[in-house]
């Protein structure tokens, strides 16, 4: 909807473990290198990056925190973004590596908390909410 407003966006997937990003925007070629940076994909008027586009669809990501901190900075640092009017990260649910290290890479505006209405998966998002609360990130 954002980019549909003629808005510049871009949506990196951070969630390492579940990068659903490629399928759900139906995005699905590797990224081109150029001048030593990753091209983001782009479809829906959206720039994308996920980790999605570059291992096996099905390979599962066993990689402790010091890795997935070092793939969000790659792809902050070493993706060529361009000019943007937003800048949006999906994250994994709750509390972990991806959030932290996030957040302590750039300077975020503000978080959306997205959820669905499972007891397990509010629980999830309210701890998340709080924790960007708690490192002064606030909750749009």
């Amino acid at each position: 909807a954002i980019a549909c407003a003629e808005q510049r966006v871009a949506l990196m997937d951070a969630d390492i473990y579940g990068p659903n990003i490629p399928r759900m925007m139906g995005a699905d070629r590797k990224p081109a290198v150029r001048g030593g940076k990753m091209e983001p994909l782009e479809s829906h008027g959206v720039k994308l990056m996920s980790l999605g586009f570059i291992v096996e669809r099905d390979a599962p990501a066993i990689w402790r925190g010091p890795i997935i901190m070092k793939v969000i900075q790659q792809f902050l640092r070493d993706v060529d973004w361009g000019e943007l009017d937003y800048f949006l990260v999906d994250l994994p649910p709750g509390t972990g590596d991806a959030q932290l290290s996030l957040v302590q890479s750039i300077h975020l505006r503000g978080a959306i908390i997205v959820t669905t209405p499972q007891e397990m998966a509010v629980g999830d998002s309210l701890r998340g909410a709080k924790m960007f609360e708690r490192v002064g990130v606030p909750v749009l």
